[in-house]
């Protein structure tokens, strides 16, 4: 569409090789740079988008799509025309995929609308970039130095020249466009035609394409309000499972327009779109505007299901038709000419710039009324304390030398309890670090009897019905060793050393002991 009702124009001074040879460079006539104007810029560029935000709008929609080495890319077409080679006062032109181009190749390489067959000289030898054109310039000159001025000068047109140039990366867009700007972020898939052929062949593989895209989106989406939405019902599918950041619309044909149908059947018709988007739970629908001007009824069952509506269509942006579709309530209007369309209406401001002005008014207004609040208790608190100390000081006055001994004597006591509870808590603190150092010998003492309590769970526990826990096993063992106690005691009260001379084993070890001792002797 940019390049059927406008080609843009480049206006520089010739300046003849004698004459610049002569001037100073402070005194060089570089060409202006015009202002952000969205009726000549081109669409899905960085310069049309920041047009559009400056008019006040809250969305901007444009198409995404991979390039060869796998980089989401803004653009519209499948397809672009390079030039191949020269004849006479004409140039071929060779379509080529985006897909097989890479991002360097799409924005270095002089590219032309694949809807262009043949290019003349002229348009040939026009180049947008400026930088070349200057270059050449200072060239002639013969100079290699340039002033201050003149360095800003180039420098700012190197930027307006990539601002306005084709194929800004999606992650340029976050990086550069101002967070306040919604994206509605349309999703390119090649599809199939209903009477054959299709828009792109061997395309990506759709679960690797969409992946690409939402790793951008979700990287660098920050706090800016995106919507996503697709023609392909495959692809809207897709990215309601594999996200929940972002809504996704589905993209519906409708069947009153004059377009090539798709094969998709889930395509044809606003009814069958509406169908789908319930079935697969999708956030809303993006229909044509002269399907919803047949049917206005349809906007009412899209609401009863819950469901956003968004219009699309070059009937949108004529006025009559753009307010029949807001009365009716719709969710959002895409449309082109966005410079003439909101000239009646520049006042507007930035729905989500004015909500969150909005929001923070509120939280200010809440914050002040707080601090009043405070203020008040303090100050009535202050006043509660002043008559309190008053009174006292009032009361203390007029008191009697005999009640004024008892308020003496209260007090000393106070200062005699005072410091018995000091003692007390310096004598707690001693005693506390005595049962410490107990604790502390305990533990060390104790150490080798754990580390066998240690050894025997780790024997035992695999011979166990049931597993143990830690605190199991310390009373198990604790019982155990209060039964060697309880043995040990009834032993040495009723094994006694007679006991032990009447056992036969005890008297022959001891008459062979006593044979030995009368051996050595003799």
């Amino acid at each position: 569409k940019t390049n059927a009702e406008h080609i843009p124009s480049k206006h520089l001074a010739s300046i003849s090789n004698d004459t610049n040879k002569q001037r100073s460079i402070d005194s060089v006539a570089l060409p202006a740079i015009p202002p952000v104007q969205t009726k000549f810029v081109s669409e899905n560029t960085l310069a049309s988008f920041k047009g559009a935000f400056q008019l006040g709008f809250d969305f901007v929609e444009f198409d995404v799509q991979l390039s060869k080495d796998k980089v989401p890319v803004v653009y519209h077409d499948f397809q672009v025309a390079i030039t191949l080679k020269r004849k006479g006062q004409e140039a071929e032109l060779f379509v080529v995929p985006v897909k097989d181009l890479t991002l360097p190749q799409l924005q270095s390489l002089k590219i032309y609308h694949a809807s262009k067959t043949d290019v003349t000289k002229a348009d040939e030898e026009y180049d947008d970039d400026d930088q070349t054109t200057i270059n050449n310039t200072m060239n002639s000159l013969g100079t290699p130095m340039l002033s201050n001025g003149v360095d800003n000068q180039l420098k700012q047109q190197q930027d307006d020249k990539k601002f306005r140039s084709l194929f800004p990366t999606l992650q340029e867009l976050f990086e550069t466009l101002d967070p306040y700007l919604g994206f509605n972020v349309e999703i390119k898939y090649a599809m199939e035609y209903r009477k054959g052929g299709s828009e792109q062949n061997h395309y990506f593989e759709r679960n690797e394409y969409i992946d690409c895209i939402l790793r951008c989106l979700i990287n660098y989406a920050g706090k800016r309000v995106i919507v996503i939405s697709t023609f392909d019902p495959d692809c809207a599918s897709m990215l309601r499972l594999k996200q929940t950041l972002f809504p996704v619309l589905f993209l519906t044909q409708g069947d009153k327009g004059d377009w090539p149908q798709y094969l998709d059947i889930r395509t044809w018709s606003i009814d069958v779109g509406l169908c789908f988007i319930v079935a697969e739970h999708l956030s809303g629908l993006a229909a044509p505007a002269l399907d919803i001007l047949a049917n206005k009824d349809f906007v009412k069952h899209v609401k009863e299901n819950g469901k956003l509506l968004f219009i699309w269509g070059d009937e949108a942006s004529d006025k009559d038709v753009s307010k029949c579709l807001l009365e009716l309530r719709v969710d959002g209007l895409i449309f082109d000419h966005a410079a003439e369309v909101k000239e009646e209406h520049s006042t507007i401001e930035n729905l989500f710039i004015s909500e969150e002005r909005e929001e923070l008014e509120v939280v200010n207004n809440f914050r002040q009324k707080q601090l009043e609040l405070q203020h008040h208790q303090l100050l009535r608190e202050l006043e509660r304390l002043k008559a309190a100390r008053e009174a006292t000081n009032l009361s203390i006055s007029t008191t009697n030398p005999s009640s004024i001994n008892q308020i003496s004597k209260v007090l000393t006591n106070a200062g005699q309890d005072q410091s018995s509870i000091i003692i007390d808590s310096n004598f707690k603190h001693i005693v506390s670090m005595v049962i410490r150092i107990i604790n502390s010998l305990l533990g060390v003492l104790t150490r080798p009897y754990i580390y066998i309590q240690q050894v025997i769970l780790i024997s035992f526990q695999s011979y166990l019905p049931m597993r143990f826990d830690e605190k199991s096993w310390y009373m198990l063992f604790g019982f155990m060793t209060f039964m060697v106690f309880i043995i040990a005691y009834v032993l040495s009260r009723y094994v006694t050393l007679k006991d032990a001379d009447d056992d036969p084993t005890y008297q022959r070890v001891r008459f062979c002991s006593m044979q030995r001792k009368h051996q050595k002797e003799t």
